[in-house]
């Protein structure tokens, strides 16, 4: 068993502004009736309490854990992410950003959701627009190692007057990403062979 949360400790004492929290682990051998002594850091950055995050989540595939989250080490928020390749013990020390398609601290992301398996790993998040939003989603096929140069703009509703409504849900099945989401007036539903309102 591997929990995650975030953490105000390395942030000194209250009050603490939004965000102002670091991710930390533990995790149990034998079913969650006893844990390691010492919780382990995982980010975000090398320096504990430099760094405000927001919105941590994880998934795990086989022995590898995955968690994703978003910061602001770039102005502003950035979905970055990182994996344990022993169960949680030990993590790798890169962290990737995943909304690579536009400068570093460009986008306002909000609601990000991660799914894994053995075969694919997805995140997805809301990028919040003036008036409205659209959900992008990056991808890796090869247990977390690397990811797609870009993310991808995974709904057609990206108007004015399209607001978002509600975060979106992304599931797993084998190597095939399905992600969907509330509107205010359907459910979009993004497939590998296109779009499907319903």
């Amino acid at each position: 068993v591997c929990v995650l949360w975030r953490d105000a400790r390395d942030w000194g004492p209250p009050p603490y502004l939004y965000g102002m929290m670091d991710i930390y682990c533990n995790r149990s051998l034998d079913g969650g009736q006893t844990w390691l002594a010492a919780d382990v850091r995982i980010g975000p950055g090398a320096t504990p309490g430099a760094i405000r995050c927001t919105s941590e989540l994880a998934a795990v595939a086989g022995n590898t854990v995955h968690v994703s989250w978003f910061d602001d080490r770039n102005g502003g928020p950035d979905v970055y992410a990182k994996r344990s390749l022993d169960g949680g013990a030990t993590w790798q020390p890169t962290e990737t950003r995943l909304n690579g398609s536009v400068p570093p601290g460009a986008a306002n992301i909000a609601w990000p959701m991660m799914a894994a398996t053995t075969d694919v790993v997805g995140v997805v998040w809301w990028n919040v627009l003036t008036g409205h939003a659209e959900v992008r989603g990056n991808r890796s096929t090869d247990d977390g190692a690397t990811w797609l140069a870009g993310d991808r703009l995974l709904s057609t509703s990206t108007t004015a007057g399209n607001p978002f409504w509600g975060a979106p849900s992304i599931t797993v099945s084998g190597a095939s990403i399905h992600v969907a989401w509330p509107k205010p007036t359907s459910i979009g539903v993004n497939f590998p062979f296109g779009f499907v309102n319903y």
